[in-house]
């Protein structure tokens, strides 16, 4: 809602950018909560925005990476700025880092290199991306008839929560927007689908289980009859990993 709204009223960006930064900054907002916000941030970066002034979000980033003590967040942070280096370009990014506080300036010198080398590793595989041809190597693209490879991958990282989470989110999406056309393709694979799902709710973290068992739940509420056969399965994991 929030993009679609921005895509006819780019302008607004600013006001969104405030509010975001003050959430950010405020000691009074949870962690947690402030985590997420981070991964939603690289949403706003569209075609329509991109001459808008971001400044202000970047400088709450900084100061955010700055204070924290969370190398976790810290990453996050970095990969968001490496996002704004492909995104506005270097060129504008480097003017928008000049223009902050001296101290704000120096702790991103400081992860300069990273940054460059991750910006550079998007571009990279934007390039390969776009090589593929649509018509062909769906396999190469897609896991499951529907599920990007690149989320497929992070599904079965099993020493990284925070890239399952991500992955399940981007799956819940997915199961949400999903079409009869992609049902069917789904069809195919939920015998493998399932199993993945499986491997996930083996994982020690608290909300890898309850995001995986939602995009369980809502697996059977989208696809439907199509998982007939798989019914009691979902149910005896769900009742396992007491639901």
């Amino acid at each position: 809602m929030l993009i679609a709204y921005l895509k006819l009223q780019p302008d607004a960006l600013n006001i969104v950018l405030k509010v975001i930064a003050s959430f950010l900054l405020s000691d009074e907002n949870d962690v947690q909560v402030k985590d997420e916000a981070l991964r939603e941030i690289s949403n706003l970066m569209i075609t329509e925005c991109v001459n808008q002034n971001w400044k202000i979000l970047i400088s709450s980033l900084a100061e955010m990476m700055d204070t924290t003590a969370s190398s976790e967040r810290q990453e996050k942070i970095i990969r968001l700025f490496a996002h704004f280096n492909v995104y506005l370009g270097t060129e504008k990014l480097q003017k928008i880092l000049s223009e902050l506080t001296m101290k704000q300036y120096e702790i991103c010198k400081k992860y300069e290199q990273v940054i460059f080398e991750t910006s550079e590793a998007m571009k990279e595989g934007l390039k390969n991306k776009e090589k593929i041809p649509p018509s062909i190597d769906v396999e190469l693209r897609y896991r499951f008839g529907i599920i990007p490879m690149l989320t497929s991958n992070m599904l079965s990282n099993e020493t990284d929560p925070t890239s399952r989470i991500i992955a399940l989110e981007q799956v819940s999406e997915i199961m949400n927007g999903i079409t009869p056309e992609d049902a069917r393709k789904f069809a195919a694979h939920l015998h493998s689908y399932f199993l993945t799902l499986g491997n996930v709710l083996d994982d020690l973290n608290f909300k890898v289980v309850a995001l995986c068992l939602d995009v369980l739940r809502l697996t059977l509420e989208k696809v439907g009859p199509l998982l007939a056969p798989y019914t009691q399965v979902c149910l005896l994991l769900k009742t396992i990993y007491h639901y």
